[in-house]
Protein backbone atom coordinates (compact mmCIF):
# COMPACT_ATOMS: atom_id res chain seq x y z
CA UNK A 1 0.00 0.00 0.00
CA UNK A 2 1.50 3.63 -1.27
CA UNK A 3 1.95 6.08 1.91
CA UNK A 4 2.00 9.51 1.20
CA UNK A 5 5.75 9.22 2.37
CA UNK A 6 6.47 6.56 -0.09
CA UNK A 7 4.96 8.52 -2.45
CA UNK A 8 6.93 11.37 -1.87
CA UNK A 9 10.41 9.31 -2.17
CA UNK A 10 9.37 8.47 -5.44
CA UNK A 11 8.45 11.63 -6.91
CA UNK A 12 11.59 13.00 -5.29
CA UNK A 13 13.57 10.19 -7.66
CA UNK A 14 11.28 10.89 -10.42
CA UNK A 15 12.21 14.86 -10.43
CA UNK A 16 16.04 13.87 -9.94
CA UNK A 17 16.42 11.66 -12.88
CA UNK A 18 14.17 14.13 -15.26
CA UNK A 19 16.81 16.84 -14.20
CA UNK A 20 19.92 14.58 -14.93
CA UNK A 21 18.85 13.65 -18.17
CA UNK A 22 17.77 17.14 -19.05
CA UNK A 23 21.06 18.45 -17.82
CA UNK A 24 23.20 16.02 -20.66
CA UNK A 25 21.20 16.63 -23.68
CA UNK A 26 23.53 17.82 -26.15
CA UNK A 27 22.74 21.00 -27.98
CA UNK A 28 24.28 22.42 -31.25
CA UNK A 29 27.05 25.35 -30.64
CA UNK A 30 26.20 27.04 -34.14
CA UNK A 31 23.50 28.79 -32.20
CA UNK A 32 24.07 32.22 -32.02
CA UNK A 33 27.14 31.97 -34.43
CA UNK A 34 27.17 34.12 -37.41
CA UNK A 35 27.14 31.67 -40.87
CA UNK A 36 30.12 33.00 -41.92
CA UNK A 37 31.83 32.35 -38.39
CA UNK A 38 35.06 30.14 -39.68
CA UNK A 39 37.10 30.14 -36.14
CA UNK A 40 36.31 29.05 -32.68
CA UNK A 41 37.71 30.08 -29.74
CA UNK A 42 38.75 27.42 -26.63
CA UNK A 43 36.23 27.60 -23.94
CA UNK A 44 37.59 26.97 -20.54
CA UNK A 45 38.52 28.91 -17.44
CA UNK A 46 41.21 26.72 -16.13
CA UNK A 47 43.42 27.21 -19.55
CA UNK A 48 46.02 29.46 -19.18
CA UNK A 49 47.96 27.89 -22.57
CA UNK A 50 47.50 30.09 -26.20
CA UNK A 51 43.79 29.57 -27.48
CA UNK A 52 43.16 26.71 -29.68
CA UNK A 53 41.30 27.90 -33.09
CA UNK A 54 39.36 25.58 -34.76
CA UNK A 55 38.76 26.62 -38.50
CA UNK A 56 35.67 25.54 -40.44
CA UNK A 57 37.18 24.40 -43.81
CA UNK A 58 36.38 21.64 -46.91
CA UNK A 59 38.86 19.84 -48.35
CA UNK A 60 39.45 22.13 -51.37
CA UNK A 61 39.79 25.09 -49.22
CA UNK A 62 42.64 23.01 -46.96
CA UNK A 63 44.41 22.02 -50.74
CA UNK A 64 44.24 25.56 -51.77
CA UNK A 65 46.37 26.42 -48.21
CA UNK A 66 48.93 23.71 -48.60
CA UNK A 67 49.69 24.88 -51.72
CA UNK A 68 50.54 28.25 -50.28
CA UNK A 69 53.18 26.43 -48.46
CA UNK A 70 55.61 25.92 -51.22
CA UNK A 71 59.28 25.06 -49.33
CA UNK A 72 57.62 23.28 -46.47
CA UNK A 73 56.85 19.64 -45.69
CA UNK A 74 53.21 19.55 -45.08
CA UNK A 75 51.87 16.70 -42.31
CA UNK A 76 47.89 16.24 -42.52
CA UNK A 77 46.51 14.29 -40.10
CA UNK A 78 42.79 13.14 -40.25
CA UNK A 79 40.88 11.62 -37.53
CA UNK A 80 37.43 11.55 -35.93
CA UNK A 81 36.66 10.96 -32.68
CA UNK A 82 34.80 7.62 -32.88
CA UNK A 83 38.11 5.99 -34.34
CA UNK A 84 39.60 4.51 -30.95
CA UNK A 85 43.66 4.48 -32.81
CA UNK A 86 42.80 7.75 -34.03
CA UNK A 87 42.25 8.83 -30.47
CA UNK A 88 45.14 6.69 -28.91
CA UNK A 89 47.84 8.37 -31.51
CA UNK A 90 47.04 11.69 -30.98
CA UNK A 91 49.55 12.82 -28.14
CA UNK A 92 52.59 11.54 -30.51
CA UNK A 93 51.44 13.68 -33.77
CA UNK A 94 50.93 16.79 -30.80
CA UNK A 95 54.76 15.73 -29.80
CA UNK A 96 55.96 15.56 -33.23
CA UNK A 97 54.27 18.95 -34.80
CA UNK A 98 56.36 20.30 -31.95
CA UNK A 99 59.79 18.93 -33.57
CA UNK A 100 60.29 21.40 -35.98
CA UNK A 101 59.15 25.26 -36.22
CA UNK A 102 56.44 26.08 -39.29
CA UNK A 103 59.09 27.04 -41.32
CA UNK A 104 60.13 23.70 -41.87
CA UNK A 105 57.08 21.75 -41.60
CA UNK A 106 53.48 22.47 -41.22
CA UNK A 107 50.72 19.95 -39.37
CA UNK A 108 46.92 20.15 -39.85
CA UNK A 109 44.96 18.38 -37.80
CA UNK A 110 41.91 17.53 -39.85
CA UNK A 111 38.88 16.28 -37.53
CA UNK A 112 36.49 14.21 -39.62
CA UNK A 113 33.58 13.65 -37.10
CA UNK A 114 30.72 15.86 -39.58
CA UNK A 115 28.40 13.46 -41.25
CA UNK A 116 26.50 15.97 -43.43
CA UNK A 117 23.81 15.81 -40.90
CA UNK A 118 21.78 19.30 -41.01
CA UNK A 119 21.41 19.85 -36.96
CA UNK A 120 24.70 18.59 -36.29
CA UNK A 121 27.15 20.86 -37.96
CA UNK A 122 30.96 21.09 -37.70
CA UNK A 123 30.50 22.74 -35.16
CA UNK A 124 28.61 20.52 -33.08
CA UNK A 125 31.09 18.19 -32.29
CA UNK A 126 33.90 20.96 -31.18
CA UNK A 127 33.90 20.80 -27.60
CA UNK A 128 35.11 17.08 -27.82
CA UNK A 129 37.81 18.42 -30.11
CA UNK A 130 38.48 21.08 -27.76
CA UNK A 131 38.57 18.74 -25.29
CA UNK A 132 41.60 16.82 -26.70
CA UNK A 133 43.12 19.80 -27.87
CA UNK A 134 43.66 21.25 -24.09
CA UNK A 135 44.95 17.78 -23.15
CA UNK A 136 47.57 17.30 -25.58
CA UNK A 137 48.53 20.98 -26.60
CA UNK A 138 50.35 20.96 -30.37
CA UNK A 139 52.09 23.45 -33.18
CA UNK A 140 49.25 21.90 -35.89
CA UNK A 141 46.39 23.75 -37.46
CA UNK A 142 43.24 22.54 -36.50
CA UNK A 143 40.27 22.38 -38.69
CA UNK A 144 37.19 20.52 -38.56
CA UNK A 145 35.97 19.86 -42.04
CA UNK A 146 32.54 21.00 -43.55
CA UNK A 147 32.58 17.87 -46.39
CA UNK A 148 30.92 14.78 -44.78
CA UNK A 149 32.59 12.34 -43.60
CA UNK A 150 31.47 9.56 -45.94
CA UNK A 151 31.17 11.71 -49.25
CA UNK A 152 35.29 13.33 -48.20
CA UNK A 153 36.57 9.58 -47.86
CA UNK A 154 34.88 8.33 -51.24
CA UNK A 155 35.79 11.64 -52.94
CA UNK A 156 39.84 11.17 -51.81
CA UNK A 157 39.93 7.49 -52.12
CA UNK A 158 40.58 7.48 -48.47
CA UNK A 159 39.15 4.29 -46.93
CA UNK A 160 39.71 4.62 -43.17
CA UNK A 161 40.74 6.97 -39.81
CA UNK A 162 43.78 7.42 -39.28
CA UNK A 163 45.26 8.68 -42.63
CA UNK A 164 48.20 11.04 -42.58
CA UNK A 165 49.15 12.09 -45.47
CA UNK A 166 52.85 14.02 -46.10
CA UNK A 167 53.55 16.34 -48.73
CA UNK A 168 57.22 17.17 -49.88
CA UNK A 169 58.41 21.25 -50.54
CA UNK A 170 57.19 21.17 -53.67
CA UNK A 171 53.22 20.46 -52.53
CA UNK A 172 53.74 16.76 -54.00
CA UNK A 173 52.44 14.24 -51.95
CA UNK A 174 54.52 11.62 -51.03
CA UNK A 175 53.26 9.48 -48.89
CA UNK A 176 49.66 8.01 -47.63
CA UNK A 177 49.66 6.77 -44.12
CA UNK A 178 47.11 4.20 -43.65
CA UNK A 179 45.74 0.75 -41.97
CA UNK A 180 43.71 -0.58 -45.32
CA UNK A 181 46.26 -3.47 -45.34
CA UNK A 182 47.18 -3.87 -41.68
CA UNK A 183 45.62 -7.20 -40.77
CA UNK A 184 47.63 -7.16 -37.26
CA UNK A 185 47.92 -4.64 -34.74
CA UNK A 186 51.86 -4.69 -35.39
CA UNK A 187 51.27 -3.65 -39.04
CA UNK A 188 49.36 -0.84 -38.08
CA UNK A 189 51.31 2.95 -38.56
CA UNK A 190 52.22 5.03 -35.80
CA UNK A 191 53.37 8.81 -35.38
CA UNK A 192 57.34 7.78 -35.21
CA UNK A 193 56.69 6.57 -38.73
CA UNK A 194 55.92 9.65 -40.09
CA UNK A 195 58.59 11.28 -38.46
CA UNK A 196 60.95 9.31 -39.60
CA UNK A 197 59.64 10.41 -43.00
CA UNK A 198 59.63 13.94 -42.38
CA UNK A 199 63.15 13.78 -41.16
CA UNK A 200 64.12 11.80 -44.49
CA UNK A 201 61.92 14.71 -46.82
CA UNK A 202 63.30 17.23 -44.70
CA UNK A 203 67.12 15.99 -45.92
CA UNK A 204 67.00 15.26 -49.27
CA UNK A 205 65.79 18.89 -49.90
CA UNK A 206 68.79 19.98 -47.54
Amino acid sequence: MSTPYSRWVTLFTYLMWAAIITGCEPTSLDEGLPAEASVVPLAGETSTATTTEVSEMSWADVQKEIKTLDGRVVVVNIWTNTCAVCLAEFPAYAELSRRWTEDDVVFYDINCDYDGIDDKPPAFYLPQVFELHEKHPSASRHVALTDAFIDFLDDNDIRSTPTVLVYDQSGKLVKQFDNDKAYKEEDEFHADDVGTLVEQVLKKKS
